[in-house]
Formats: C-alpha cells, structure tokens, sequence
C-alpha cells in the first residue's frame, strides 16, 4: 500500500546504502583473536541475518564488556575500506529519482558522520542534505526526534528506509514510518515480524510505495 508522500526521508547507512555485511564478517575473521570473537563462516553468517543484531553477540561469542571496542574497531576498519565499499545496485537511480521529486534526504547511522560523508561524495550522492550520527548501543530514536524538531516537521512528514530491527524499531518510538528493506543486515522474515510499514525486496519498489513510480531507474 502506498506511503503518503514525505517531506522528508531519512536513510540508514549500512546494509541499506552500502553492501557492508560481507565487509563486516570479513574483517571479524581477521581480527577475531584481537576482537575476542570466533570466526565467522558462511552458516554462521546467515544465521546472523535471522536475528537483531543485538543477539549477535550470543553467536559470536563476545562479552558484554568487550562490546565498545569491538564496535568500535568494526567501524574503524570499515572506515579503511571506504574507496572499495560498494552502494546497492539502483540506490543510487533512486536517490536521484526521490531529489527530483523535491523530498529531501539525509542519513541517521551508528558510523562515524564523517566516514559516511565521504562515501557519498565518492559515490556522487551529494543531493543527500545532511548525516547524523547516532549511538550504536543508544539508538536512532533521539536523533530521529532531535531532526524532526530542527526541521520542523511532524512524524507523518518523515520517513525512515532501514534494513534491521533496530531501525524498525527506532523508527516506530520515534512516531515515523519505516520502509524496511531485505537486502541488508536483517532477512525479510525477521523484519516482517517487527512490522514495519512496509517492506521491499528492490530499491525501485521504494518509489513505487512513495508515490513516484513515474520515476524511471537509469540502468
């Protein structure tokens, strides 16, 4: 069912924007000892899709009090990566197509702001107006609220397009809607039963539930 047409949308970085999840296991497997985790291997991976990713920890066996660094060094190692990272193929077709429509966008990620800025720029995605960060183990939901009242919108103007749990959460205590997407971090029969809005399965279908499947995809 068709959304009503948001002033704003705000996007989710990893997992929805970029193909990280690979990166992410990836350098686990590379600094496990250091990190304190095991590896991870393709079932574990894939297991790792079917739950939050604040269960995550219970399958990679890491301790509560090691979790800030390991946050941390994912990140930082990410931050390394950042010329090789790869955007979803046609996210970027929508992001223009959604400009054209006027709507502004901007992205609300637990990275740093920076990294994440820069991504965009190497990938011509400058039309995105701003990036917030936010807190992985606080949440969205205050910077959601806090960017709403800097812009003077309310919740039914704003829109959140994220792949996880946590976003679909975030998002709905926060009062806006959320369009999760099953190409990220989380698998789509984990996202239904947090009941999103809705959920997509190809970025061309965000425009399709905004009112906008006027607009054509650039292949």
């Amino acid at each position: 069912m068709p959304i009503k047409t948001p002033k704003l949308i705000l996007l989710d970085f990893d997992g929805t924007l970029a193909d990280t999840f690979k990166e992410m296991v990836d350098i686990n497997n590379k600094l496990y000892k250091e990190l304190g985790t095991d590896p991870i291997d393709y079932y574990e991976a894939v297991k790792l899709r079917e739950v939050p990713m604040r269960n995550w920890l219970k399958i990679i066996e890491i301790p509560l009090w090691k979790v800030p660094k390991f946050i941390r060094t994912i990140i930082n190692e990410l931050e390394k990566r950042i010329s090789s990272l790869e955007i979803f193929p046609d996210m970027k077709s929508v992001i223009q197509a959604i400009v054209e429509n006027k709507i502004m966008l901007g992205v609300v990620t637990t990275n740093s702001a920076e990294y994440v800025k820069e991504f965009l720029k190497l990938n011509g995605l400058s039309q995105i107006s701003f990036v917030k960060h936010a807190d992985f183990l606080a949440g969205k939901t205050g910077v959601i609220k806090k960017t709403l009242n800097e812009f003077k919108l309310s919740p039914d103007e704003v829109v959140y397009i994220g792949d996880t749990v946590g976003d679909i959460k975030d998002s709905k205590r926060a009062g806006i809607k959320c369009i999760a997407v099953t190409w990220g971090y989380n698998s789509e029969g984990l996202l239904k039963k947090y009941e999103p809005e809705e959920i997509v399965n190809k970025p061309e279908e965000i425009l399709n539930l905004l009112n906008l499947s006027q607009m054509t995809i650039a292949k």
